[in-house]
């Protein structure tokens, strides 16, 4: 995933809810061995 410098982005919003949208259309790979652990507060869309 590349990095975007700290205040050059545009912040979106989903227009049905309002909003924020912190990542979008991420991806991944995990290898045999490997440990991945996706962290986060309840509801904050970590399996969607």
């Amino acid at each position: 995933m590349e990095l975007v410098p700290p205040c050059l982005f545009e912040i979106e919003t989903e227009p049905s809810t309002g909003c924020t949208i912190g990542v979008d259309d991420a991806g991944f790979d995990i290898t045999a061995g490997e440990t991945f652990v996706i962290m986060g507060l309840s509801g904050f869309g970590k399996s969607t």
